[in-house]
């Protein structure tokens, strides 16, 4: 069963933006040529999948009976990664529960570059999901993708300063309890491999990304 969203770019943006999933797991590992590989695995499920579904008044709710197998248009989302600056994309599994990717951004061209949120120097790599580079993906995205970011209704991308507590009250007073609750405890494991073989592994609650750290 595939689910074809109208705000399908919402994924995109956290496939190629790095968060928002239950749990995520990102490795990047730098290449000698000076490019990144992005491996992806996430999970869209639970009470976020069920938010992106009912942001879509085209879907009947009928095809939404069997969300563990639901899957997403692979050609869309390849396509959607190309044109973002991803080259060499593979989409291992399609399935919302289970998804994985793997990329490369070869020429530093992505989002994840031009943010800032990314840098790399002499085959070393450092992430920054500070503030400021937050409101520079938001301010740089085209009006569609503001719009399906502002679903998120959060600090870093409204202009705002809220606490961790405060952001949380203002999603559950929004979309519900269960889902600020699936939001307080998810978090993205981030792997970063530089190009001399050495490894960090750091666990970042998602909350605290989307509050600009």
């Amino acid at each position: 069963m595939k689910i074809f969203f109208k705000i399908f770019k919402v994924l995109i943006i956290f496939s190629v933006f790095l968060f928002f999933s239950c749990s995520a797991e990102i490795t990047l590992e730098a290449k000698k040529d000076g490019g990144v590989k992005i491996s992806y695995a996430g999970d869209f499920s639970g009470e976020f999948l069920q938010f992106l579904i009912n942001q879509d008044d085209g879907n009947d709710e009928s095809d939404f009976d069997n969300l563990e197998n639901a899957e997403i248009d692979l050609h869309v989302l390849k396509e959607s990664l190309k044109n973002s600056g991803f080259e060499n994309v593979q989409i291992i599994s399609g399935k919302l529960k289970n998804l994985l990717i793997t990329m490369e951004d070869k020429s530093q061209k992505s989002a994840l570059f031009y943010s800032k949120l990314l840098k790399i120097q002499n085959g070393t790599i450092s992430v920054d999901f500070s503030y400021e580079n937050l409101k520079n993906f938001y301010e740089n995205a085209d009006e569609q993708l503001q719009s399906d970011l502002d679903l998120l209704l959060a600090p870093v991308f409204n202009d705002e300063k809220m606490s961790e507590t405060e952001y949380l009250e203002t999603i559950a007073a929004f979309y519900g309890e269960k889902m600020a609750g699936e939001l307080a405890e998810s978090f993205v494991r981030l792997i970063v491999i530089n190009a001399d073989g050495k490894k960090q592994v750091q666990n970042i609650s998602i909350p605290k990304i989307l509050c600009g750290m």
